[in-house]
């Protein structure tokens, strides 16, 4: 004798042996009522289907806020190359004004030394000069800075376009 048990809980459908009967390996012994797991089925079917339905539109979503993203890190590298070309420019235009102020100030040296004009315009122009002197030293600490935040942006595009393939990649997620 054998206590027989089924695998899956259900309603009982058949019997298909009577208590005490000899029975061969393989034989069914009794058949469950499979309605219930039909009607999960044809709802997880439903619900498979509703979310195959959702797929495009949660694609064409995700394409989108790639998009996004990409132009987000694309504008924070072309702001760093206009910060940083208008700062290159600026530098020049320092140096080559801190350039001009000096040669003035040695023409206005030679007047004050013949005589031929007061101090207080050599005054204002070496007050002019230390200013210029001072920004055209520190030009080079901050171009430096702005070149290191153009790769930073550049890597940091480059990067999420290798882990997301670009906009143009439009990799399955």
């Amino acid at each position: 004798e054998f206590t027989v048990s089924p695998t899956e809980l259900g309603r009982l459908a058949s019997l298909e042996i009577v208590r005490g009967a000899s029975v061969a390996q393989g034989q069914v012994l009794a058949k469950l009522d499979t309605a219930a797991l039909a009607q999960e089925i044809a709802v997880a079917e439903a619900e498979l289907r509703e979310l195959e339905a959702k797929v495009p539109a949660e694609g064409r979503a995700i394409e989108q806020s790639d998009l996004r993203i990409e132009r987000g890190f694309e504008a924070e590298l072309e702001s760093a190359e206009v910060d940083r070309q208008s700062s290159l420019a600026a530098s020049s235009h320092a140096q080559a004004e801190l350039g001009s102020v000096n040669a003035e100030l040695t023409r206005e040296r030679g007047l004050v030394e013949r005589r031929l004009t007061d101090s207080r315009r050599l005054k204002e122009l070496e007050a002019r000069r230390a200013t210029l002197a001072a920004d055209t030293e520190a030009w080079p600490g901050r171009l430096q800075a702005l070149d290191k935040r153009f790769r930073s942006a550049r890597e940091r595009l480059l990067a999420w376009r290798a882990d997301h393939g670009g906009a143009a990649g439009g990799q399955a997620r």
